[in-house]
């Protein structure tokens, strides 16, 4: 049963754009190559093998490429907007335990000092945002914007309202990055999973 397995495994990569068809197919003798090909075909009916090299290429792009750093900034940049909109609330509050927690949680991911106040809070979270939103797509005025509404907001009610318009913003350019992987025919199976509520 080991051979069948091999066998389905082999299936799988070359049905998933995982193997170079033209490299597998070289060294099998005739019979098994028409095998291999039919159960392909029966289990990734869209298999086109002509377009190995372009899939490879965008599943390259999309896993240690730009288009996958950006996916992994906006994956970490919402993770750290969450935070910042939990500390806010604490900070609102004055619930010191909160604070603690969460400053310590930016502090540990960013390598810096734990935010203990609104400011230093939103001006961490916020270099981490517009980096996402700008290597996402965005340009110089974009950040500029971004950077004066966050350093303008002067209450806890502003900041939230300034983290809505940062998660919409990355929403957008996220779906628009799963879009072009998936028009390059990556299926979103094989997505890194990043963590965080920015992942997916």
């Amino acid at each position: 049963n080991g051979a069948s397995g091999g066998m389905q495994g082999m299936v799988d990569a070359l049905g998933q754009y995982k193997m170079d068809p033209s490299q597998v197919f070289s060294r099998m003798q005739p019979g098994i190559r028409a095998q291999v090909i039919a159960q392909v075909q029966q289990k990734y009916p869209d298999y086109d093998p002509t377009t190995f090299g372009a899939k490879k290429a965008a599943a390259t792009a999309f896993t240690s490429g730009p288009q996958g750093n950006s996916l992994r900034s906006f994956a970490v940049a919402g993770q750290h907007l969450d935070q910042l909109g939990q500390l806010v609330d604490a900070l609102g509050n004055g619930n010191t335990q909160i604070i603690n927690k969460i400053g310590n949680q930016i502090s540990e991911q960013l390598g810096g000092t734990a935010p203990t106040n609104f400011n230093a809070a939103k001006d961490i979270v916020g270099k981490e945002v517009v980096k996402a939103i700008v290597a996402g797509g965005g340009g110089v005025a974009e950040r500029e914007e971004l950077s004066k509404q966050l350093s303008s907001a002067k209450s806890p009610a502003q900041l939230k309202g300034v983290i809505a318009q940062y998660q919409g913003l990355m929403g957008a350019q996220h779906d628009a990055l799963l879009q072009q992987r998936r028009a390059a025919g990556l299926p979103d199976s094989t997505l890194p999973q990043y963590g965080g509520s920015g992942a997916g």
